[in-house]
C-alpha cells in the first residue's frame, strides 16, 4: 500500500482524528492526533485564501508520512488548487532549497575550517600563554 493510499484509508475511517508523523524539524519526530475537521477547515481556508477551484489540479511533491504532505491532500479534497497556489508552492520551496543550500554550505565551511583543517596545519610563532595575575 502506498503511503498516498494508507493515509486515504485512514482518512476515510469514523474516528474523527487521524494519527500524523511530524517532521522532526525542531527535533525527533512525533506521532500526533489531528482533527479531520480542522484540516478540512485549514484547507478551506487556505484555498479560499489563494483563491482556488475546484477542478483545478496540483502537484502533490511532499511524501504522506508527515503532516505537510498529507495537508496537501486535504487540500486537494476540500477544493482543488490552482496556478495561485502553484506559484506560492514553486517560491516557497525555491526559498527553502536556498536556506537549506546555506545551511549545508555553513556545516561544509565548519567541517573544514575547524574540524579537519585545525588537525594538519602546523604553524610558525609564539605559543599562547595566558595572562596570570597573581591575587595577593
Amino acid at each position: 500500500m502506498s503511503e498516498l493510499e494508507h493515509f486515504l484509508a485512514q482518512w476515510r475511517q469514523p474516528s474523527p482524528t487521524i494519527t500524523v508523523t511530524t517532521s522532526g524539524s525542531t527535533g525527533t519526530p512525533k506521532t500526533i492526533h489531528v482533527y479531520k475537521e480542522r484540516m478540512r477547515a485549514s484547507a478551506r481556508a487556505t484555498c479560499q485564501a489563494l483563491h482556488l477551484h475546484e477542478g483545478q489540479r496540483a502537484l502533490l511533491c511532499l511524501s504522506t508520512r508527515y503532516i505537510a504532505g498529507m495537508m496537501m491532500v486535504v487540500f486537494t479534497l476540500a477544493g482543488e488548487p490552482g496556478v495561485g497556489y502553484v506559484i506560492v508552492v514553486v517560491v516557497g520551496n525555491v526559498i527553502v532549497m536556498v536556506l537549506e543550500a546555506l545551511l549545508v554550505a555553513i556545516q561544509v565551511l565548519r567541517l573544514e575550517f575547524y574540524e579537519m583543517f585545525s588537525r594538519f596545519y602546523s604553524g610558525e610563532g609564539r605559543v599562547f600563554e595566558p595572562v596570570k595575575i597573581n591575587a595577593e
